[in-house]
């Protein structure tokens, strides 16, 4: 056969071309494949962003470029043209065809999400039947897939009280840690003090906090942190509360000997007092004395009523009267619909917050015309009543807002325990030149509420102005000269302080005087340091120490802080006393605080368990 080929035949067949490597096609199913998985790599890695378009879609950019829109649904990636392959996935339809498989929550992000959880248990004060609710959990889901647009949501697997519990009690052995570092030293430095009440809603809770001061920064600062949320359900005797003290210590690693020689801030409680013969000191708050001494103006105490007349009694309680006749004012207009052309509304008045009724009285009176005008049968009939006490009510409310600045100044968390022995002496002294001023201008109702502030005040100072009060008056530099403390008590005021520096002296390390050996050959031509003086000169000194004006102004902490190394008894002398608050308004501040972690249907939650979650609130959201 081959003698019948051609020589066309006969010819080798041309070589093959080799095929042309094409880009991947959008219109081939194949390529669509390669395209979206390489999209989807680009997100995890964020060079692609991808954003929610709207309820249906997310977007895919690429800076500002569209470059694909992802169902939300489905989780299908799709040309981000509009047609009809949108319409598809907008109504619905490709969840009945759809295969791709949605994506999963990571094993990180999973822990992530977790730990939220807890920490907003513990932020917030939220119940853990809160966080196992429907609507907390369709809160988080919906928020994730937000955030993350195509996840499956039946993927997100929120976890269980159980195991919130026993994270937050882990999240709380981390804060103790926390918490014992930080006061340890202080309170074995004897810088720090325990600010303690049992509130009014939880009495059966001791509310604990402890102030230390921290020196660890570059100026000392006064802290404060929480120390025991304590259940007492035996008596409140003064030898429980020690016990649970000393019991709150054993967490932070704190012995007994080192819990008791602290000292003690709290209410005028028999039970509380009496904490002074087991710790270092105890101290009546500021803000308790002052209110006491307040509300006492209008209602004496038994002994003051033993020092005035009947007619002064009776003049008191007609003053009283007309008072409570501004709260019934007061509490009708809040009530009230057609509260008429008011440009504002009369503080209601609180009976266990003295404060209200000064703001409530005081409204009242800067309101009266245009209260007059508001048309209520009941309204018009109070002011009848009180129209004749009016003058009588102005003269009281012009003498007992001068409790208003003390009270709201001792309420602070800073330190101003060294303010509460001259405020207290001040205003003893205002309201009796304010009683003669009456009593020389025949003004009876001026003189008959000085006379009985006068009663009430030096009834709370012998109660409240202790040690620590008048130690800390002498030892601010700006104070020192003891000139707002009557001359009685000043040679006893410095007494008690040369008898505290000796205390010091004995247990101040002996001086070290020896030269080192490395010393350098100039050191022998420099004088060498003088001894430490006695604690009479070192006091002496500091009655003699010029002050400047920068002095006067600076905190007392950093004062003593800056002259530590010239006067070492007095600097330690006035940690110990500058550590302490002035209030234990911390602690009422705290319960009501805690009305967002502890309420009606939490009341099942175990003692312990209450101790952690109120530690943790407090100490997470800087409670001061």
């Amino acid at each position: 056969m081959d003698e019948f080929m051609s020589d066309e035949e006969c010819a080798e067949p041309p070589p093959k071309l080799a095929r042309e490597k094409k880009e991947p096609s959008p219109h081939s199913s194949k390529d669509r494949k390669v395209i979206c998985e390489s999209i989807e790599e680009k997100i995890k890695n964020g060079e692609l962003l991808e954003r929610r378009k709207d309820e249906n879609f997310a977007e895919i950019l690429d800076k500002k470029t569209v470059l694909k829109v992802r169902c939300l649904k489905c989780s299908k990636l799709l040309s981000s043209a509009p047609g009809r392959h949108q319409t598809v996935h907008r109504n619905g339809s490709c969840l009945a065809t759809s295969n791709t498989p949605k994506r999963r929550l990571s094993s990180d992000q999973k822990k992530s999400l977790n730990d939220s959880i807890v920490s907003y248990l513990l932020e917030s004060g939220s119940s853990f039947n809160h966080l196992q609710s429907k609507s907390f959990r369709k809160l988080i889901r919906k928020t994730v897939i937000s955030v993350s647009p195509g996840l499956d949501m039946s993927s997100i697997q929120l976890p269980s009280a159980e195991w919130i519990k026993s994270q937050a009690e882990l999240k709380y052995e981390e804060l103790i840690k926390n918490i014992t570092n930080d006061i340890q030293t202080p309170v074995r430095q004897g810088e720090a003090c325990l600010v303690l009440d049992f509130g009014r809603k939880w009495h059966d809770f001791l509310s604990v906090f402890l102030v230390y001061i921290d020196k660890r920064l570059p100026s000392p600062q006064l802290k404060v942190t929480p120390f025991a949320f304590a259940p007492i359900f035996e008596s409140k005797k003064t030898e429980n509360i020690v016990r649970n003290l000393v019991d709150a210590g054993i967490k932070f690693q704190l012995t007994e000997e080192e819990i008791l020689a602290l000292r003690i801030v709290g209410d005028g409680a028999r039970n509380i007092q009496k904490l002074a013969q087991y710790f270092k000191s105890s101290a009546v708050c500021a803000c308790h004395t002052v209110q006491k001494a307040a509300e006492r103006v209008l209602n004496p105490l038994k002994e003051s009523q033993k020092s005035m007349t009947t007619p002064e009694l009776d003049h008191l309680q007609s003053l009283s009267d007309a008072v409570d006749i501004c709260g019934s004012i007061a509490s009708r207009l809040r009530r009230l619909k057609d509260k008429g052309t008011l440009s504002r509304l009369p503080t209601n008045f609180c009976p266990t917050r003295w404060l209200t009724f000064l703001y409530c009285t005081r409204d009242v009176l800067q309101l009266y015309s245009e209260i007059e005008a508001v048309t209520d049968d009941t309204i018009q009939s109070l002011l009848l009543d009180l129209e004749p006490e009016r003058p009588k009510i102005i003269t009281l409310i012009g003498l007992v807002d001068k409790f208003e600045h003390p009270l709201k100044r001792f309420e602070e968390t800073k330190v101003k325990v060294h303010e509460v022995a001259p405020v207290m002496f001040s205003l003893l002294d205002y309201f009796r030149e304010e009683q003669k001023k009456g009593a020389n201008g025949k003004d009876y109702t001026r003189e008959t509420v000085s006379k009985s502030a006068v009663l009430s005040l030096e009834h709370y100072i012998q109660e409240t102005v202790g040690d620590v009060h008048l130690i800390s008056t002498f030892l601010c530099v700006g104070l020192k000269s003891l000139s707002t403390i009557p001359a009685a008590r000043r040679d006893s005021t410095i007494k008690l302080v040369m008898d505290e520096l000796e205390k010091i002296d004995s247990s101040l390390p002996p001086q070290n005087t020896s030269t080192a050996s490395s010393s350098s050959y100039m050191d022998k031509f420099y004088d060498a340091p003088a001894p430490m003086s006695s604690a009479k000169n070192e006091l002496e000194d500091y009655q003699r120490m010029t002050m400047s004006l920068e002095e006067r102004d600076l905190c007392p902490l950093q004062f003593w802080d800056r002259h530590s190394s010239r006067f070492p008894r007095l600097s330690k002398l006035a940690n110990s006393v500058f550590c302490v608050l002035s209030s234990e308004s911390i602690c009422e501040r705290a319960f009501s605080h805690l009305n967002k972690v502890f309420r009606p249907d939490r009341f099942n939650t175990e003692p312990e368990l209450v101790e952690k979650l109120m530690i943790s609130y407090i100490y997470l959201n800087n409670f001061m």
